[in-house]
């Protein structure tokens, strides 16, 4: 796909979903005060999965976190894409009347028992058959689950009620619709490939998360020069203290003792940061790898290049050629030894 559509797909996402005024904010994790809210993200999280325009959608409570416009919304985008053909199956928790009135098709399940199966006004119609009808002043949502739901200090009243609703729609007119959908041959023969692929090159793959990682451990741009100005000023102090040290056999010593500095320079804050970011990045990288956006190579390449970065380069840059060239070091052991 060219570059432009590419584009105008994001936008088109953002704008559907009422992203526009955080488009450029820098998703944080939870517990940070700065970034987008947990509503913002939700629908994020879910833009994200119709950028590739799925055939088939499954959505576990996409509502939940989320106000009764931006659910109202998001149940929206997914009733259009049902319009367009698409096969759209989603978890709903309570939803408000006006969201509970925009499914076709209504799946009611009650201690892994089937309560009902239907359209949403046949499923009125048939709670009203069985003497429970649905007050006019209720949601619907909130009624079915007051009929169904245990009650602990009424457990074996609300089971017994749970037992008779399931019961009585077995033996009920909208049941046969179950069975018509579960006794009828396919029609069609799927064919799944033995093997996804990925349809971005390794290298776009690598360039996307490395410039990912900048972004979002940037966290502002005071915060890279502080890190920049925190790596010259130790680069300089080490240069200095071991300014030009010599080839000799206390400057062999001496050397030997600016590597096991740079080392744990380099070692201990890539241990420490990966032990930090790694865990609270796994769900966001397992959810995109099963996507087939990315490898896992691209992935630890590009958080290698992050954990070492250009801070490290500079550092190792000021210090070395402060302390001397490590080259010119003689060949020969005998050399340094009766200098």
């Amino acid at each position: 796909m060219p570059r432009e559509k590419k584009l105008t797909r994001v936008e088109q996402i953002i704008s559907e979903f009422g992203l526009t005024k955080c488009a450029n904010s820098v998703i944080r994790p939870s517990g940070l005060t700065l970034g987008i809210s947990g509503g913002e993200a939700k629908r994020v999280a879910f833009a994200s999965q119709m950028l590739t325009n799925p055939s088939i959608v499954f959505c576990d409570e996409p509502t939940t976190g989320l106000d009764s416009f931006m659910a109202e919304s998001v149940v929206s985008y997914l009733q259009g894409l049902a319009a367009s053909g698409k096969t759209v199956l989603c978890t709903i928790h309570q939803p408000p009347s006006t969201v509970f009135s925009m499914f076709h098709k209504l799946i009611i399940l009650a201690e892994g028992r089937l309560a009902f199966f239907g359209s949403t006004d046949e499923a009125l119609a048939f709670f009203a058959s069985i003497e429970l009808p649905c007050p006019l002043s209720y949601n619907p949502s909130d009624f079915f689950i007051h009929c169904l739901a245990i009650d602990p200090s009424k457990k074996e009243e609300s089971k017994q009620r749970m037992l008779t609703i399931t019961e009585r729609f077995e033996k009920s007119k909208y049941s046969k619709s179950v069975w018509y959908v579960g006794d009828k041959e396919a029609q069609t023969e799927v064919c799944f490939p033995g093997k996804m692929r990925f349809e971005a090159p390794w290298l776009r793959q690598f360039l996307c998360l490395s410039w990912r990682n900048l972004i979002s451990t940037g966290l502002g741009k005071g915060i890279y020069a502080v890190r920049y100005g925190q790596k010259l000023f130790f680069a300089l102090f080490v240069g200095l203290l071991y300014f030009q040290t010599p080839l000799s056999q206390t400057g062999i010593m001496n050397r030997n003792g600016v590597l096991f500095f740079f080392i744990s320079h380099f070692t201990f804050p890539v241990i420490f940061t990966t032990l930090n970011v790694l865990p609270r990045e796994y769900p966001t990288f397992y959810r995109e790898h099963q996507d087939y956006l990315y490898t896992v190579g691209s992935y630890y390449a590009s958080k290698i290049l992050f954990l070492v970065r250009i801070y490290g380069l500079l550092f190792l840059l000021i210090a070395y050629f402060m302390i001397g060239k490590f080259w010119k070091m003689p060949f020969r052991v005998s050399d340094v030894v009766w200098s």
